[in-house]
């Protein structure tokens, strides 16, 4: 099952079995939602997790959990990155592209000739970084419009601005 990751929890916050989570995502209201479902995986192991309650603090998402109901019971789940199940998330709503939805376009250029196929999109601090697969070799390209001037998931393609050196 994909997954998407959207928090780890820092520690135990008070006695009622509240969790301080860091936020990893840009719609924490929807993703820590009271019933929500969630996904907690430490060390390679996985929990299933069902919100209870949500709160904010300090940019931090203060969450319970149905079957934690004190400290001591959240302490297995501290370091745990949390997550949410693809299935779950309504993306024809939101704006913006996840990762996953751009694995496995067709990369072209201004001109529609095609240059490759999205293989993988690698995180880094600045931007995300597309690796596109092409014939000879993969080209690595910035995820910024500079590079990337339309992404269509109906026709399943990105276009994209290659500078010289870049093939």
């Amino acid at each position: 099952m994909e997954k998407l990751k959207i928090g780890t929890i820092v520690r135990g916050f008070g006695i009622k079995g509240e969790v301080k989570i860091k936020i990893l995502t840009d719609l924490p209201e929807d993703r820590f939602k009271v019933n929500r479902k969630l996904i907690a995986i430490l060390d390679g192991k996985e929990k299933n997790l069902t919100v209870l309650s949500l709160r904010f603090h300090q940019n931090h998402a203060l969450v319970t959990f149905e079957g934690y109901p004190d400290l001591s019971a959240v302490e297995p789940l501290v370091r745990s990155d949390l997550y949410l199940p693809i299935t779950e998330i309504d993306v024809e709503k939101e704006e913006g592209f996840y990762p996953f939805q751009l694995v496995g376009l067709t990369a072209v250029d201004p001109e529609s000739n095609i240059i490759g196929v999205v293989s993988e999109v690698l995180p880094t601090n600045a931007n995300d970084v597309l690796r596109i697969k092409t014939q000879g070799k993969d080209i690595l390209v910035p995820y910024v419009p500079v590079f990337i001037k339309n992404v269509d998931l109906k026709k399943k393609t990105i276009q994209v601005v290659l500078l010289e050196g870049m093939r």
